[in-house]
């Protein structure tokens, strides 16, 4: 009998230390997972710091437009000890005349932090639009007096430069929309005298963003700050180089659509790419306005792009995947009075194009810009590049971005 419980000592001996055993290792194997997934978190950490170090040092510089277009890396005494410009890469995308997509790739203990950032090109901007600043991301200019002149509304909203109304604006609350500079609305003073005013603690109390960065003074404001820009007839931009027919798409309902006009396509098979110039329409029924309609493809591999300025009384411009840049002046859009007595109708610039890049100015002086058709049909994945200057501009969108 006591042999017998002498060998079940020792069995159960050796099963404690296999049990014991098998805990520790699990034990072991935990915390090296520990400290592997603290280790990668740090150099993920480090490599992404280092990703936005280099993509504000790419935005610093100036923009390149050359064929191979080439930033500097950042200087290798401000790079860790066991990082080197080689392990850095970065990579330019020419999205239009006046916009790049920056890539920075920074490849640490074998992973990779990449970051993605637009880098637009404000020099050469600013020359075609005689030389005054893009600051101001929307203008309304309210000569008819409206109440209501700016309405913004969707969600994630990035809007780059001064919003500024000459009356008043709705800014959609708590959507994690930030404005990056002034929002600005015409008020009267004391005597009842027009002035301009800031909107400040509500909007920032509302989830908007108010940087002092692009202020302007209260004299400056009151002074009677201009429209960015401000041009009276098409010929201001040039002559046109397609002066575009009823009968040009096959209709006579006043309204052109490039995409049935084979002449302006640098392919007219493929229909992807618009030949270069200003495009011009004028309704010849005198009944009601010319509206010039272009359609992106829903087929995400067809990207339809052109450097173009359309001119006309109404320009509609849907579908998906639009690259157009400016042809001329800085303007991609320019939509006025052409004649009268069109029944009263406006003047408009209507934008539901999705997963687009639009640069240059959207201007309508006299009439009105859409983007979006309401808050059930937003705009999404849209970036304008450039500023909308009108009478009034409503906006309903969801991570989209409008200025620079």
């Amino acid at each position: 009998m006591i042999k017998n419980q002498k060998g079940q000592i020792l069995i159960e001996v050796l099963l404690a230390v296999v049990i014991l055993g098998t805990a520790l290792v699990a034990l072991l194997y935990g915390l090296s997972n520990a400290v592997w997934a603290v280790n990668t978190v740090a150099n993920d950490r480090t490599a992404m710091n280092l990703a936005r170090s280099q993509m504000e040092y790419v935005q610093a510089q100036s923009f390149d437009g050359d064929f191979y277009i080439h930033y500097l890396k950042l200087p290798r005494t401000s790079l860790p000890a066991d990082i080197s410009p080689n392990d850095i890469r970065i990579e330019a995308f020419q999205k239009s005349d006046y916009l790049q997509l920056i890539t920075v790739t920074v490849k640490y203990v074998g992973r990779d932090a990449v970051l993605e950032d637009y880098k637009p090109n404000h020099q050469d901007l600013n020359a075609e639009l005689g030389g005054k600043p893009t600051y101001t991301a929307i203008f309304a200019n309210d000569t008819a007096g409206d109440d209501e002149t700016v309405n913004i509304k969707g969600s994630n909203w990035r809007i780059q430069g001064r919003v500024i109304s000459k009356s008043g604006i709705t800014l959609e609350p708590d959507k994690d929309n930030k404005v990056n500079g002034d929002v600005i609305y015409w008020d009267e003073d004391e005597n009842g005298n027009d002035k301009y005013d800031f909107i400040g603690d509500e909007a920032e109390e509302d989830g908007w963003g108010n940087v002092n960065g692009l202020s302007l003074s209260e004299a400056d404001l009151n002074d009677g700050y201009p429209p960015p820009i401000s041009y009276t007839s098409y010929l201001d931009l040039g002559i046109p180089t397609f002066i575009l027919d009823d009968a040009d798409d096959g209709s006579s309902d006043d309204v052109v659509d490039l995409n049935l006009i084979d002449e302006v396509w640098v392919d007219p098979a493929q229909k992807t790419q618009l030949k270069p110039g200003i495009y011009y329409y004028e309704a010849q029924s005198g009944l009601d306005i010319g509206v010039i309609k272009l359609s992106g493809s829903a087929d995400t591999g067809n990207v339809i792009s052109g450097r173009v300025t359309f001119i006309a009384e109404g320009i509609d411009i849907s579908g998906y995947n639009l690259i157009l840049s400016p042809y001329t002046k800085g303007v991609l859009a320019f939509t006025y009075v052409i004649k009268e007595g069109v029944g009263g109708k406006v003047p408009f610039i209507k934008v539901t194009a999705n997963n687009s890049i639009l640069s240059g100015a959207l201007y309508a002086p006299g009439g009105k810009i859409t983007i979006g058709t309401d808050i059930d049909n937003p705009v999404n994945d849209d970036i304008f590049a450039g500023m909308l200057v009108a009478e009034e501009v409503e906006v309903y969108g969801e991570d989209s971005s409008i200025g620079f």
